[in-house]
């Protein structure tokens, strides 16, 4: 019989977190870079970054506005569907005594 040393081992080292990092840091990097090289003052980078940015919240306001006005018209419809089932169900009284009895 083999002995456990005699067995073959594979070791898998994972290097943890700094994947991350790395990322943030050459984002930052790259940023400044694009910053002086750009073509532009810095006063023209601001507005136009701005004028950007204002784009952008309109926009992502007109798709909030036309998710909650999609939202409120299926709830509803959900809820008029759920009352017209509702009120064609048989209702019976609930308390002690309404449940049928066990015949044994």
């Amino acid at each position: 019989m083999r002995d456990h040393d005699d067995i073959p081992t594979i070791i898998i080292e994972r290097d943890s977190g700094g994947g991350f990092g790395a990322f943030v840091f050459g984002a930052l990097v790259g940023a400044g870079v694009a910053l002086l090289l750009a073509p532009q003052s810095g006063e023209e980078t601001q507005a136009e970054l701005k004028r950007r940015a204002e784009e952008l919240k309109g926009s992502a306001e007109d798709r909030l506005k036309a998710a909650s006005d999609q939202l409120e018209s299926r709830l509803d419809e959900a809820r008029g569907t759920s009352s017209s089932t509702s009120s064609r169900r048989r209702r019976r009284p609930i308390g002690p005594g309404s449940m049928p009895r066990r015949r044994r």
